[in-house]
C-alpha cells in the first residue's frame, strides 16, 4: 500500500516530543511499525534530543531520524545555561546543540536535520555548513520558490567542503 504517495513517513516531532517525556516509547513503536506496514521508510522528528535517545535505547525499528539542529551564534538566541521559555517563543529550535551532535555521532542511522537556520535567523550559507560538518546526513530547509536554486548550490558547496564521516562509513 502507498501512503498519499509518500517516499518515507515520520513521526511529528511534537508527537515523539511528548510520547518521549512521557516515557511511552512503545507507542513510537506502534506507529513506526504501522508505517512500517505500509512499505515506505519510518523515521521519527523530534525537537527534543530525549524523543530520539528514547527511541535508541528502547531499539526501535526507525530506518532514520529528523530531528533539529543550529547553532546559538545569532542575534536573539538564548545565552548559554538559559532554561527560560525563551525559546517558545523566539526561534532556538535545538536547544542544546553541542549534545545533539555528540549523540548523533553514535546513531547509526540517516538523520535530517531540520530548523537549521532557525526560523530564517542563520544565513544558509552558515547553517548548511554547520549542519553538514556536524554530521547531518541531510537537512530539510524551508525556503521560498525564489530561492531554490541558490540554496541548492549553497547545499552542495556546503557537502562537498564538509569534513565528516558518519559511524556506517568508517
Amino acid at each position: 500500500m502507498n501512503i498519499g504517495g509518500a517516499s518515507a513517513v515520520h513521526l511529528f516531532g511534537g508527537t515523539a516530543d511528548k510520547l518521549g517525556a512521557a516515557g511511552q516509547v512503545d507507542e513510537i513503536g506502534k506507529i513506526t511499525a504501522f508505517i512500517k506496514s505500509q512499505k515506505v521508510p519510518a523515521g521519527v522528528a523530534a525537537h527534543a534530543l530525549n524523543a530520539i535517545q528514547v527511541c535508541e535505547r528502547a531499539k526501535i525499528d526507525v530506518d532514520f531520524y529528523v530531528k533539529t539542529l543550529h547553532t546559538h551564534d545569532y542575534r536573539s538566541a538564548p545565552p548559554p545555561g538559559d532554561t527560560s521559555v525563551l525559546g517558545s517563543y523566539d526561534n532556538s529550535w535545538c536547544t542544546d546543540p553541542d549534545e545533539v551532535i555528540e549523540f548523533m555521532w553514535t546513531v547509526k542511522k540517516p538523520w535530517i536535520a531540520y530548523k537549521v537556520m532557525a526560523a530564517g535567523a542563520i544565513p544558509p550559507q552558515k547553517a548548511f555548513s554547520y549542519a553538514f560538518e556536524k554530521g547531518a546526513d541531510f537537512i530539510l530547509a524551508g525556503i521560498f520558490d525564489w530561492q531554490v536554486a541558490e540554496d541548492a548550490q549553497i547545499a552542495r558547496d556546503a557537502i562537498a567542503n564538509a569534513r565528516r564521516t558518519r559511524p556506517w562509513q568508517a
